[in-house]
């Protein structure tokens, strides 16, 4: 996160080893990587591996994703299969904001309320996974 530019979108798929729900989503997150190849990065995290990041994020179920843009939490969305157009509206919503000719507002992309702390510890935590740090 602290790579991405302005108005860079990161997805972070929060999953769980077993979990059927989980397992549902693997293709269309798969897709909607493919999709935005250049425009946004996904990522996974395993709860069972993560668990203390997961709870530094404040993860309660899975799945579940977080994207942020420009390095900066917008949403917390469910991500099962019955959620998951929920959450292909909202990315593709902030696909169409971000990348439209007349750039947006930095106001048109709500950031959710997370602490610094969060930030820094999520910031970290990502670069360990990644063997950046």
């Amino acid at each position: 996160l602290d790579s991405a530019g302005d108005g860079e979108v990161v997805v972070v798929k929060f999953k769980r080893e077993g979990c059927p729900a989980c397992g549902a989503t693997i293709e269309r997150i798969a897709a909607a990587a493919a999709s935005n190849v250049g425009r946004a990065r996904f990522y996974t995290v395993d709860y069972n591996q993560c668990k203390a990041f997961c709870k530094q994020c404040q993860i309660k179920v899975v799945p579940c994703a977080h994207l942020y843009v420009g390095g900066t939490l917008v949403d917390a969305l469910a991500l099962g299969p019955t959620a998951y157009a929920d959450f292909a509206g909202r990315l593709a919503q902030l696909m169409a904001a971000l990348h439209r000719e007349d750039e947006p507002e930095p106001e048109a992309v709500a950031a959710a309320e997370v602490t610094t702390e969060q930030r820094q510890f999520f910031r970290k935590a990502l670069r360990r996974l990644l063997g950046r740090e």
